[in-house]
């Protein structure tokens, strides 16, 4: 009886982390929608957010990375969620020092990776990525 109530246990927690990871896929395929959808250079108020942003039980917390622009982090900003961002590629005027976030350097990060590099020898470093935010440069 024990080892059917433990069993019955497991299933139900199985069946539980299964909801979760099935409603954790609609809101990455709602955000990815979003995403496609979302027009960076509309203002703050006129930007589509994901629902994980806007409801009431929302995230505590964001991760952005890739291109984003002034809109999304004033709308980030006006909601009260704190947010990080992986790497610079901000479209529009802004500066760090306005957001209560946390930023990356690339371009310190990038010469101090490359002065690392040829401190070792290294003398043929190429750079493969988006140099503007268009293109991808190798």
């Amino acid at each position: 009886m024990q080892a059917e109530n433990e069993n019955n246990q497991k299933e139900a927690e199985v069946a539980k982390q299964k909801d979760i990871i099935a409603r954790l896929k609609r809101e990455i395929d709602q955000l990815n929608d979003n995403i496609k959808k979302c027009d960076l250079t509309a203002p703050a108020g006129n930007l589509r957010l994901p629902q994980a942003l806007t409801r009431k039980d929302r995230v505590s917390g964001v991760i952005l990375s890739g291109t984003h622009s002034v809109s999304i982090l004033s709308a980030l900003r006006e909601l009260r969620i704190p947010f990080s961002l992986l790497g610079n590629n901000i479209i529009g005027n802004w500066r760090s020092e306005d957001y209560d976030c946390v930023a990356t350097d690339d371009v310190r990060g990038a010469t101090e990776i490359t002065q690392h590099l040829i401190s070792m020898g290294h003398r043929t470093i190429w750079f493969i990525g988006v140099k503007e935010r268009s293109s991808l440069t190798a």
